[in-house]
């Protein structure tokens, strides 16, 4: 018995999805690409001392036992501005009346193709 497939799912001899269906994936399309396009322009415009402070402040916040790896406050900033593409220039930060140094960029992979950290990727 041959499965009878209405004509108005058929789409170049395969099943299509339903108006329904569309409407939610083009809405979902939408809602990523606007994401993503904010997070392209928050980096492009996001001053890195204060990006910096407030990663400090978090960092602050959960307490170093917390942070991945137990890195220090300071290295878990460095990291992150790294991560985030910001930041490459930034030396020091200011908390208060003190001036911290943050740590040297780092490279976060060598080229055999392992973390700094010595971790191997993938």
């Amino acid at each position: 018995m041959k499965m009878m497939i209405p004509k108005n799912r058929l789409v170049s001899g395969m099943i299509s999805f339903s108006n329904d269906d569309n409407a939610v994936a083009r809405i979902s399309l939408l809602t990523v690409a606007t994401i993503l396009a904010a997070i392209r322009d928050i980096r492009r415009f996001a001053d890195p001392t204060q990006a910096a402070c407030g990663l400090f402040a978090f960092a602050q916040r959960v307490h170093a036992r917390n942070l991945p790896e137990s890195q220090r406050a300071l290295d878990f900033v460095r990291v992150q501005l790294d991560r985030l593409g910001i930041g490459q220039e930034l030396q020091t930060l200011p908390w208060g009346s003190k001036s911290l140094k943050l740590p040297p960029k780092s490279r976060r992979t060598s080229p055999k193709g392992r973390h700094a950290l010595g971790k191997a990727e993938g």
